[in-house]
């Protein structure tokens, strides 16, 4: 299956003035601004526009450490983002929760970290386990085996190859230095924040204390 059969609109992507962190993307989104999936944002960058940065979506992600099953919790390697996995999921491997609705993150101030939530709206099957060019599934998400990068359906796939990850898909037309609009980036969390995020007594609170990252893309009304 590949990107082509979801058609999505190319016009109705609106690019927020600030960069946010992924706290304030969510709240974002939770405030009314429809966030613009991966599939839109896919459409957008593929049509010509260029985009010089990085963009978190709509659009979550969790996966478990290649070959290992999901068990009830996945935990980013840096230990501040966390997801509770549905007891139907537990057990699969290879796999992708994908989230595109009810998007939320909530802090645990007793451990430490931030748990995202969100209503798994489909599962991505045969997950790569390694970074190359793949076809992609209905949701636009890299699966199968390897292909050529010359196969105008294919996408880069960059993720986390040795842990599980609970996050935001990002794209963009450079990011991790890729130089093109191909890339579906899936291991950007909070690597670069400060450790007194982690002493933060509130969600609101730690969306002061986290720097800004990237900027948030969202469908005009």
């Amino acid at each position: 299956m590949t990107t082509t059969q979801v058609q999505r609109s190319t016009n109705r992507i609106k690019i927020s003035e600030n960069a946010m962190s992924i706290f304030k993307a969510i709240k974002f989104f939770r405030e009314g601004n429809v966030p613009a999936l991966n599939l839109d944002l896919d459409a957008h960058l593929q049509s010509g526009t260029t985009i010089r940065t990085c963009y978190w979506t709509g659009t979550g992600i969790i996966y478990p450490a290649p070959d290992r099953a999901f068990s009830d919790f996945i935990i980013v390697r840096d230990g501040r983002m966390g997801y509770e996995v549905p007891f139907r999921y537990q057990g699969m491997r290879n796999a992708g929760l994908i989230l595109e609705t009810d998007l939320d993150v909530e802090i645990k101030a007793g451990g430490g970290y931030f748990l995202l939530k969100g209503t798994v709206t489909s599962v991505t099957e045969n997950l790569p386990k390694t970074d190359d060019w793949y076809l992609t599934d209905f949701r636009g998400i890299p699966c199968g085996k390897k292909v050529s990068k010359n196969n105008p359906e294919a996408r880069e796939w960059v993720h986390d190859e040795r842990h599980g990850f609970a996050g935001l898909i990002v794209r963009g037309s450079n990011c991790n230095g890729t130089r093109h609009s191909r890339s579906i980036n899936a291991y950007l969390t909070s690597g670069q924040w400060p450790s007194p995020i982690l002493h933060a007594a509130s969600l609101d609170q730690a969306q002061e204390v986290a720097p800004t990252e990237l900027a948030v893309v969202h469908r005009k009304e």
